[in-house]
């Protein structure tokens, strides 16, 4: 097999993203060398398309690492013109959450085929997937920062709860501050630090600007929490690895379709406190003894966690005695052999593929689609808006498709 890789760096704009597109790359090659198949890689950026037409009309599969507007032109004239049946191996990276609107926009989903694959890294993804083309074929990959074979929790008295990522409306950090001082107030030996810069975009699905999220949570703050601002993961690591902690993101962020800050602390050590939500229930599938999850609730306006139950399951993994030893579940080896698979699936059924036919869309996600067009029409877009508001019907429908329920309990 001849396997094309498309790469971008445009793509790069968040720290997460520069861990995630290269790994990503990395685990293809290996595999295609394991396997003997040819592994070319177009840069997208760099490379004109009259330089890459033979690459393009020989391959066999074509890798699709990330989309945007340049990535989209490739896409039309490889599929339009020069190679119309190769399947696309499609990653997400969260389209699925907001109606992969950006295909209608700026591709074209008549072009897109059942023989595609669209990969995610959550059941999450598959089910946001599923609401729009409800017969794509789907797979769950996860994603890795390093091939540690296992992992053991840090022994000692935990008095430290760390929070990484940005500082952003959706990330829910209101709860944790809120929380946190009330747990505090209990026990008062407590700190929570906070490591992440403002990232000033409020809920662009629905159209809500940024309201000054650091300030108010600030605001809000205990002396007890500790701003650090941004920090480079390596100087968290060398601070934190081995020390006792736990970690704790309630996050509603549409696009929490992994957790790379979660796997991090996890490989240093650290016990985790999650949202049920997106790809942060990967870790309580793989490792419950150190994940607890809070629930995610459709509230009047917004998400929610229940504060209760998130200031339990910090006590819960405050007070755990540590120590426990398991097999890491993120490696790339891990990996590498999930894309093993695919490719065997792939390889058996590539001689026996229909010829190419449209893909169909729901008449769910056809209205989506709509929606973000009269939206734009009143000048109403903001760029990435395809809901009302937050009590949109249509965005329900992907909030429980990603792990929000519908009532307290």
């Amino acid at each position: 097999m001849r396997i094309l890789f498309l790469k971008t760096e445009q793509n790069l704009v968040w720290t997460s993203m520069e861990e995630i597109l290269p790994s990503l790359e990395g685990c293809w090659q290996e595999a295609c060398t394991v396997k003997n198949f040819s592994f070319d890689i177009i840069n997208v950026d760099q490379q004109l398309l009259k330089e890459v037409g033979p690459l393009i009309m020989k391959a066999d599969l074509i890798v699709v690492s990330a989309f945007n507007l340049k990535v989209a032109g490739f896409l039309k004239v490889m599929r339009g013109h020069l190679n119309p049946t190769a399947p696309f191996v499609f990653y997400l990276h969260g389209l699925a959450t907001f109606g992969l609107w950006p295909i209608d926009r700026f591709f074209d989903v008549n072009l897109l085929s059942p023989n595609d694959v669209f990969l995610g890294t959550c059941d999450g993804d598959q089910k946001c997937l599923e609401l729009v083309l409800p017969r794509a074929k789907y797979k769950k990959i996860s994603f890795f920062r390093s091939n540690t074979e296992s992992v053991h929790e840090s022994s000692g008295l935990k008095k430290d709860i760390l929070y990484i990522g940005r500082i952003s409306d959706q990330k829910n950090l209101t709860s944790l501050i809120s929380a946190f001082n009330k747990l505090n107030s209990e026990r008062g030996d407590l700190k929570l630090h906070i490591y992440g810069k403002e990232d000033f975009l409020g809920s662009p699905n629905m159209g809500i600007d940024s309201r000054d999220t650091l300030k108010e949570l600030k605001s809000l703050a205990s002396p007890e929490v500790i701003f650090h601002g941004f920090v480079a993961r390596e100087e968290i690591v060398r601070t934190w690895k081995g020390e006792p902690f736990v970690f704790c993101s309630p996050s509603v962020h549409s696009d929490e379709n992994f957790g790379m800050a979660a796997l991090m602390a996890y490989e240093m050590g650290g016990r985790l406190v999650l949202s049920s939500w997106g790809g942060h229930k990967n870790f309580y599938e793989r490792v419950p003894e150190l994940t607890h999850l809070v629930d995610v609730f459709i509230g009047e306006g917004g998400l929610e966690v229940l504060e209760d139950q998130l200031i339990s399951q910090l006590k819960g993994a405050l007070n755990s005695s540590g120590g426990i030893k398991v097999k890491n579940s993120f490696t790339q080896d891990r990996a590498v052999s999930e894309v093993d698979e695919l490719l065997n699936e792939l390889e058996g059924s590539l001689k026996n593929m229909s010829k190419r036919e449209n893909i169909k869309v729901s008449a769910f996600g056809q209205s989506c689609w709509l929606q973000k067009r009269e939206l734009e029409s009143k000048n109403e877009s903001f760029g990435q808006r395809i809901f009302q508001d937050y009590d949109d019907p249509k965005a329900l429908e992907f909030f429980r498709a990603y792990g929000a329920k519908s009532f307290k309990k």
